[in-house]
């Protein structure tokens, strides 16, 4: 009798086991009401789509609020897809919480139909819209609104090489930068004398350039304005973080002269141990001899707008990662920013 009460009271603690689990799941929702995205009239959006007025507003879309039994705050997407297709492709584009109005702009609806639906330029595209309400963590439960058709002429798709050069005045290649998301380009380049620059496809055949050029301004955000077949952009000499955005078009400069920090080098945390730069190799360089302990990559003896640590501990730096370990004796740091991505070194010295 006493092993049959302990089962007993074994299969009542994984009932309640069971029981507090499913408490923690999201509940099951019933709508009620109606959930509708209402037609644009002519004149509420923008038919034939162009690059003058990518910024501008493509429409306003606006919907009935869904309605649960429960009071319940969820979030709308808007998806586009091709008509007739029953959204198998649906591209979302853009989401908001709690309310039941929102603006896509001509830009981003040009990019998912010329990007990611296979539009080709300045086609005569059939598309359906309609807003989905999401709502729950563990569960997600989806709603779906009717879809509303709309016919658009698209323009062409944002310039994305598949690497963005920088070219000097003679139109010699500086280097390049590598796409690290949609549209956004970012490397480091090396400018030994005064200069100036563009950006532009190897090729040349797209140039990106400045209509009051004034140079870069050392600010990590991207607030000077490029403009398509415009004049170069004087920079002084120096070794430079460079970020370019071809769907915003802007661009950032960033001066960076790197060095060592941590409690491995002989200052500590306290400041740095500046690294050479090393021209030929387009490597930045330091020989040191340190303690057991940590330490990691900075520019300009600041730790923002960026530093470099190692995550994963495979030799590639990331912004802010993690202290990178090293044990005690004399080493050869080297930071090799000209490839993307990254990647660092350390080995004993010769």
């Amino acid at each position: 009798m006493k092993h049959l009460k302990y089962i007993i009271l074994a299969i009542l603690g994984i009932g309640l086991l069971i029981a507090c689990e499913e408490d923690f799941d999201d509940p099951v929702l019933e709508q009620v009401g109606d959930f509708s995205l209402y037609e644009l009239a002519a004149g509420e959006y923008e038919p034939v789509l162009a690059d003058s007025i990518a910024k501008d507003d493509f429409a306003i879309f606006s919907w009935s609020p869904i309605e649960y039994t429960i009071p319940t705050i969820f979030d709308y997407t808007i998806e586009v897809d091709t008509a007739g297709n029953n959204f198998e492709n649906a591209v979302e584009l853009t989401t908001v919480t709690d309310t039941t109005q929102a603006s896509v702009s001509v830009f981003d609806l040009n990019l998912a139909l010329t990007k990611k639906l296979g539009f080709g330029s300045y086609s005569n595209a059939d598309i359906e819209v309609r807003v989905a309400s999401i709502v729950g963590e563990t569960t997600p439960q989806k709603s779906y609104t009717n879809a509303i058709s709309l016919n658009v002429t698209t323009y062409e798709p944002p310039f994305e090489p598949e690497k963005l050069f920088v070219f000097g005045s003679a139109d010699t290649s500086l280097g390049y930068l590598m796409p690290v998301a949609d549209g956004l380009y970012e490397g480091y380049i090396y400018i030994a004398n005064a200069n100036e620059i563009q950006f532009a496809d190897e090729a040349r055949e797209t140039i990106m350039g400045s209509d009051n050029p004034t140079g870069p301004d050392n600010d990590v955000d991207l607030d000077e304005s490029l403009f398509n077949d415009q004049g170069y952009i004087p920079v002084d000499s120096g070794y430079y973080q460079v970020t370019v955005s071809t769907y915003d078009y802007t661009y950032d400069m960033y001066e960076t002269d790197w060095g060592v920090i941590g409690s491995a080098m002989p200052d500590g945390w306290d400041s740095d141990i500046d690294m050479t730069y090393v021209p030929e190799d387009n490597v930045w360089t330091l020989t040191e001899t340190v303690t057991n302990g940590k330490f990691k990559f900075r520019p300009n003896d600041l730790w923002d707008p960026l530093n470099y640590g190692d995550d994963e501990g495979d030799g590639i730096p990331e912004e802010y990662g993690a202290d990178i370990d090293i044990s005690a004796g004399t080493w050869t740091f080297t930071l090799d920013l000209s490839e993307y991505p990254y990647s660092y070194t350390v080995e004993q010295a010769k």
